[in-house]
């Protein structure tokens, strides 16, 4: 059975993170943690299937297309990276 380079490194990676995470904070459940950002990576692969099949383009089209329209909001608002409380 052949494993690929890219896998192993990714687990690597993952136990490292996880080591870590558990130095700092004991009670961390890094596949809780993972689930919110999986969830919201989902939702909005999604989000961009459902665009695309609206506009009638393909997924790269409507991912250039959201990023252009979001590009312009940013500098409408005032291209603040960092907003004041």
């Amino acid at each position: 059975m052949e494993v690929q380079p890219q896998l192993v490194l990714l687990q690597k990676t993952l136990l490292n993170i996880e080591g870590l995470g558990r130095t700092l904070d004991p009670d961390l459940d890094l596949w809780e943690t993972g689930k919110t950002f999986l969830e919201l990576l989902m939702k909005i692969s999604q989000d961009v299937r459902d665009y695309a099949a609206a506009q009638g383009v393909s997924e790269t089209e409507a991912v250039q297309r959201g990023m252009a329209e979001k590009s312009i909001e940013f500098v409408k608002s005032g291209a603040e990276v960092y907003h004041r409380i």
